[in-house]
């Protein structure tokens, strides 16, 4: 009889929900560190001809937003075109508003699946914030009618808050970085998902099961401030850290190469991807890419100089 009583006891006892994470992944830092890729590691990979093994985490693949991006289609420098339902914006980021509003379960639910915006650190993402990095190769175009609301459409999602929040799979090994878990659910509380797309007027908090990854943007003076803290503050044996960490990645990144490339040209692989990114991991050429400050004219020099050559006229 203790037993039937211990078990109807622990059967009356609610059982906590299923765990749900919230990740965080801007998708402004994670633009930046694809382009840097795009821009600056590419090129030397095509140079001798092999191509980033799917081992690396900057491998488009393994891209989280990888289906938005796949579906992003310019048709000209003022034309985005969304290849999930056919409509074109002005500009690439009323796009990306759109993608967080209407497509936001369209993204990677792979177990490997990477947040690029978690190697920002070594990517030197708010230096190169202001840079302009050029446009992300789209993968086609179309000719379809220019959506002329655009720019409504984006002033009206401005007030709205933060971003829309995108469903992303429970399955563990998906981005390991700021996971927070939210307030404890209801014992009967699960996550179905969904097949139909959310409306734009659906509430961002109106489920926690619909709010897994924030793909928001920080305040702009937040990131100010912490720029100009860290270039106050440089620290040279951290940033000696950080480039050992990206020595690491690059190599790790790279390894699968070996059985394509001779050991020279492995190495010389290895040595212009490192110049391409770790060699700026240092405090004196941290900030080389930033935009540097306004030089005044050398008048005092150039007064010198005009009084020198005075005098060697009048001698």
């Amino acid at each position: 009889h203790l037993e039937v009583l211990t078990l109807v006891v622990l059967s009356a006892i609610p059982w906590p929900g299923p765990t749900v994470f919230k990740i965080s992944c801007p998708r402004d830092s994670a633009t930046i560190v694809r382009k840097i890729v795009q821009k600056k590691w590419m090129p030397v990979l095509e140079k001798y001809g092999v191509g980033l093994p799917l081992d690396c985490p900057f491998h488009p693949l393994r891209d989280i937003f990888r289906p938005q991006q796949a579906a992003k289609l310019q048709h000209r420098n003022s034309q985005w075109t969304c290849g999930f339902c056919g409509k074109s914006f002005y500009d690439e980021r009323f796009l990306d508003f759109h993608f967080d509003n209407r497509h936001k379960n369209n993204i990677n639910m792979a177990e490997d699946a990477v947040c690029l915006a978690d190697y920002c650190d070594i990517m030197r993402c708010e230096v190169l914030r202001t840079q302009d990095l050029g446009p992300e190769v789209s993968p086609g175009n179309t000719d379809i009618e220019i959506w002329r609301e655009a720019t409504a459409y984006h002033t009206a999602l401005t007030p709205a808050g933060p971003r829309d929040l995108a469903r992303v799979s429970l399955r563990g090994g998906v981005l390991q970085r700021a996971e927070t878990p939210p307030p404890p659910p209801a014992s009967s509380h699960h996550c179905p998902r969904s097949a139909a797309p959310p409306s734009d007027t659906e509430n961002n908090t109106a489920d926690v099961c619909d709010n897994l990854l924030d793909s928001s943007v920080p305040p702009k003076h937040q990131r100010i401030s912490e720029l100009q803290k860290l270039k106050a503050n440089c620290k040279p044996e951290e940033l000696q850290k950080l480039k050992i960490r990206c020595e690491v990645l690059v190599r790790d990144c790279i390894a699968g190469l070996l059985v394509n490339l001779s050991i020279q040209d492995f190495k010389d692989v290895e040595e212009e991807l490192n110049q391409a990114v770790c060699w700026y991991l240092t405090c004196d050429r941290y900030w080389q890419d930033s935009p540097s400050d306004p030089r005044h004219f050398p008048w005092g020099l150039v007064f010198v100089f005009v009084m020198v050559l005075s005098l060697g006229i009048c001698l």
